[in-house]
């Protein structure tokens, strides 16, 4: 018997597949201005997007997502051209994260690895994750909601740690004023893809609908919670 995805798992699949960590220290960057950013594009192009994919999502409740969504209005060859171009992009990031994965190895353990074998842990990652990728939905998705939780702890812990400096540090990190929330266009400007890219993912949620009990009523919801939790984690974390 399949196990159907809850409202509670939908939820904390957005959250674990959208929000980025890697993306709050190049944000944080730029200074306390990337509030101002972050603000912009959740309200310009995140929740639009998000309620988009809610329609598309419970319009289109089958399990293919973008791909269908995309065959039924302009046929085959272009569903499978985008499903091409959305695949290859992960492929290259699945290897990617996992050599970076290898890497956070070698710093917590202090040793120094070799290039072969930092290769090797990184098809292992590579390896483990498409086995994981294969199995059914319902059987992973206490995986998503493990990778949900760790997020939240890391990006609290960071908001603690923030508050914590920032009560016993000698000079913060920033100068928190009114003129430092203020945009720097030139700067802000060479961030906003990363900020974007980093807001993309609730398409993933609408391509296991047929896994959902109600997908109707479960994927319009699960966008919009999750759309304010990730708004409110990616704010806290950047500030922190």
């Amino acid at each position: 018997m399949n196990k159907k995805i809850k409202l509670f798992d939908a939820v904390l699949m957005s959250v674990c597949i959208t929000l980025a960590l890697g993306s709050v220290a190049p944000a944080a960057s730029i200074g306390l201005s990337s509030i101002f950013w972050w603000i912009l594009l959740l309200i310009i192009f995140f929740y639009p997007y998000g309620l988009v994919t809610a329609e598309l999502g419970t319009a289109y409740p089958e399990d293919g997502g973008i791909y269908d969504w995309i065959k039924l209005a302009y046929g085959r060859v272009w569903g499978a051209r985008v499903t091409w171009y959305y695949w290859i992009n992960y492929a290259f990031g699945m290897g990617s994260n996992g050599i970076l994965f290898a890497l956070f190895i070698q710093k917590m353990t202090g040793c120094k690895f070799s290039p072969l074998l930092i290769s090797v842990i990184a098809l292992i990652f590579v390896w483990l994750s498409a086995w994981l990728g294969m199995l059914k939905i319902s059987q992973n998705i206490w995986i998503l909601n493990i990778g949900a939780a760790c997020k939240a702890f890391v990006i609290l812990t960071l908001v603690f740690a923030g508050v914590y400096s920032a009560f016993t540090a000698a000079k913060l990190a920033n100068s928190f004023s009114f003129d430092s929330l203020k945009p720097d266009f030139s700067v802000g400007m060479r961030f906003l893809p990363m900020i974007i890219f980093n807001l993309l993912g609730f398409e993933v949620i609408t391509s296991v609908a047929g896994n959902m009990q109600n997908p109707g009523r479960q994927i319009p919801k699960a966008i919009i919670i999750g759309g304010i939790l990730i708004a409110f984690f990616y704010v806290v974390s950047t500030v922190g």
